[in-house]
């Protein structure tokens, strides 16, 4: 398990070891308020079904232990994915509202994407701190 501690959000982003290629992503809350109410992410791969990784995803989110109980209480499936890169990126410090998220077939096309979403929730001035808090790919057949 991969497990990115940023004081306020902390991403989790579970690998496992199951046989199949079923991957969820789950967040609690607003990424556009972020800043003020925080937000929770749980995030599988490698599930036999797409049910059991939306499961396995909402209880990671559920469980998420760097925002307020009434923003991880908002944990719901946003995404499900097979076969593809799950990037989350946001501005490391507290309280600031930089968030973003993408799923591609391609680690680098998903990496920009949350970038760009991280900048564009991002003040002008903390642009530039967006980095990649999290990365995980989907590879099983």
């Amino acid at each position: 398990m991969l497990k990115i501690s940023i004081l306020a959000p902390v991403i989790l982003l579970a690998a496992t070891s199951p046989a199949g290629a079923h991957g969820a992503i789950a967040i609690g809350g607003n990424p556009a308020s972020a800043e003020t109410r925080g937000i929770a992410v749980g995030v599988v791969q490698n599930y036999d079904t797409s049910a059991v990784a939306e499961a396995e995803a909402i209880k990671k989110c559920l469980a998420f232990t760097g925002a307020p109980k009434k923003t991880v209480a908002l944990c719901k499936i946003v995404r499900t994915f097979r076969h593809e890169w799950v990037v989350v990126a946001l501005d490391p410090k507290p309280s600031t509202p930089g968030f973003g998220w993408s799923i591609d077939p391609d680690k680098a096309i998903a990496e920009r994407n949350a970038m760009d979403q991280c900048k564009v929730s991002s003040s002008t001035a903390r642009k530039a701190f967006c980095e990649v808090a999290g990365e995980m790919g989907d590879t099983k057949p």
